[in-house]
């Protein structure tokens, strides 16, 4: 985590990807960006997988 309270903070995120390697731009302020965003809504609950129930057959007698 880093501290980006202080006005002159400078952030950029960097990543390594096996495509190649990349930065986003600069944000500059983060502090006052993060005031002008809107919150995130909670994530949906991921729907349960439907998994359809067979019965096993009824053995049957066979005299």
């Amino acid at each position: 985590m880093v501290d980006a309270g202080p006005a002159d903070t400078t952030l950029r995120v960097c990543g390594h990807q096996p495509g190649g390697d990349g930065c986003l731009p600069l944000v500059t302020d983060p502090a006052a960006r993060a005031a002008t965003m809107a919150a995130p809504s909670p994530k949906a609950p991921s729907p349960v997988a439907s998994v359809p129930v067979t019965e096993s057959p009824t053995p049957s007698a066979t005299s």
